[in-house]
């Protein structure tokens, strides 16, 4: 345990203790007022396990080995408040603030290091007194200290095809990954120092020995392009989904973060139409040819990015995806929707065709921009819809529902056609679902009756992203375990203090990806 500092020690260039603690991004001083850090206890040498094994009769025991504790830290502080009324105050901020869990743990004498913890206990509180010195504990189940700075780096050695890093930590780190392709590519993986390999993809996948293969009918990573397509279509004709639906309305794009447009509904067309219940809306569509111009497919694969953000109670609003046959009937859509005028609950709903339309799952969640809450905000928005012959897939929260449903088996998927819509009569403007925007659209053909093989695993500008601290895996930031080899070693992967170098490895024919790595530094 420190001593205790003296209470006119401050911390350089802060109106702070030397070892004052921010907690979850506060400084326990700037929040609580009369508090101060007098020291701090249990950031020193970490406490070790040993595991050994007793041999016969033999002296001593055989070592096997060892394992870090989790963490306690303590720390002893002062609070001086001018009466009563005033401790109980700091006492309820104090509460307040410390009851996150795994918060971050910053001291001023360390700013660029940082624990995760959260409060276990209190030593005793004097009674009867506003002047009193006691302790808080924490606990690290995570005993290591990470680097507040997380590092980006890219490889340097090797024309560009090796990692060489300089890792200063005390600990082993482990490191996330990244590959953007720029072409058709079959493998992606990376080799340490120990040998250790991470490996993604087919290693014995070729470019050129297909018998089918899959065709991008379009691929927008945003709606920059869409105004001056004439692919897509503007479509006046039924609703695909609703029959009270009305598709009078015009879709436009409108700017957004990062430079890029988004397809949105400029005008629902209501005032066209004089339609009161339903959907007011408009609607774009594109066929669905291959290269060598066969119309139809009964294998297609849709990649979408949605932006479904309220900014007001009650708003409505809605947008929708489908595989429409021939004559324009429903093979089956992904419909996200709002038509509750006073609270914040939204849905989306799973839709099949076929002898009887139906859906065939339905989800609620909140249209706001936490994480927790919807998985459409401005920072993820990611889903996709498959057809595979009589098989319908879709997405979920990191699942993939999938359907049989055998009389579509044959059946061609002739258009693709989407929708965004506002409820009835209702305004554009305060009504409406502030962010009901298409961000992205990508449409593939697969098993086109062209090549000899299937797809490669990876596409031109795809996104693969590779997380050795979980052992995460991400294709176009959808969940894609399936990726990875079986063999792949997560457990000893990882920097080590010194030199390191990473290999990273792609197919032969391909041309060579852009990787980046990202990791934090770990100590004792």
């Amino acid at each position: 345990m420190y001593n205790f500092v003296d209470t006119t020690e401050r911390y350089p260039r802060q109106n702070l203790p030397s070892e004052a603690l921010m907690f979850n991004g506060n400084y326990l001083e700037n929040v609580i007022p009369g508090y101060r850090t007098l020291y701090v206890s249990g950031r020193e040498v970490l406490g070790t396990e040993i595991t050994d094994l007793e041999t016969g009769v033999s002296d001593g025991t055989k070592y096997r080995r060892k394992r870090y504790q989790p963490r306690t830290i303590v720390v002893g502080y002062q609070l001086i408040a001018e009466d009563t009324a005033a401790f109980r105050d700091a006492y309820n901020k104090l509460n307040a603030l410390l009851d996150a869990e795994q918060a971050t743990l910053i001291f001023a004498d360390e700013p660029d290091k940082y624990y995760i913890g959260t409060k276990q206990g209190t030593s005793e509180v004097p009674a009867g007194k506003n002047m009193i010195t006691a302790e808080l504990e924490f606990y690290c189940a995570d005993p290591f200290k990470y680097s507040v700075e997380e590092y980006t780096v890219s490889p340097t050695a090797d024309d560009g095809k090796t990692f060489v890093v300089s890792y200063n930590g005390t600990y082993r780190a482990y490191p996330s990954f990244q590959a953007v392709m720029q072409s058709d590519n079959g493998l992606v993986g990376f080799v340490n120092d120990a040998k250790k390999i991470l490996q993604f993809g087919d290693a014995d996948e070729t470019d050129g020995e297909t018998y089918k293969k899959s065709e991008l009918v379009t691929n927008y990573t945003n709606c920059l392009s869409w105004p001056q397509d004439a692919k897509w279509k503007d479509d006046t004709g039924s609703d695909f989904l609703h029959s009270t639906g009305k598709t009078a309305g015009t879709l436009s794009t409108v700017g957004i973060s990062g430079g890029t447009k988004a397809l949105l509904l400029a005008d629902s067309g209501y005032s066209k139409t004089s339609h009161t219940s339903g959907w007011n809306g408009a609607m774009k569509s594109i066929d669905i040819v291959d290269s060598s111009g066969n119309k139809g497919a009964t294998h297609l694969y849709c990649y979408m990015n949605s932006w479904f953000e309220t900014g007001l109670m009650g708003q409505t609003g809605c947008q929708a995806v489908a595989f429409c046959d021939a004559s324009g009937k429903m093979i089956c859509c992904q419909e996200i929707y709002k038509n509750d005028k006073s609270g914040n609950t939204a849905h989306m709903v799973m839709w099949i065709g076929g002898n009887s339309p139906r859906a065939v799952k339905s989800y609620k969640f909140e249209p706001s921009y936490h994480d927790e809450d919807n998985p459409y905000n401005q920072a993820r928005g990611h889903s996709d819809m498959q057809k595979h012959g009589e098989k319908i897939r879709f997405y979920w929260w990191g699942e993939y529902p999938e359907f049989t449903v055998p009389e579509l088996k044959d059946v061609k998927v002739c258009s693709v056609k989407l929708f965004i819509g506002q409820w009835g009569d209702r305004n554009m403007s305060k009504q409406y679902v502030t962010r009901n925007y298409f961000r992205g659209i990508s449409i593939r053909i697969d098993n086109v009756e062209k090549w000899r093989d299937i797809p490669n695993k990876f596409a031109a500008n795809q996104v693969l992203t590779v997380d050795c601290r979980n052992g995460e895996v991400t294709l176009q930031g959808l969940p894609r375990q399936d990726l990875g080899a079986l063999g792949n070693d997560w457990e000893n992967f990882c920097l080590r203090p010194g030199t390191n170098q990473i290999q990273c490895i792609a197919s032969d024919w391909a041309v060579k990806p852009i990787y980046t790595m990202k990791y934090r530094e770990v100590y004792l």
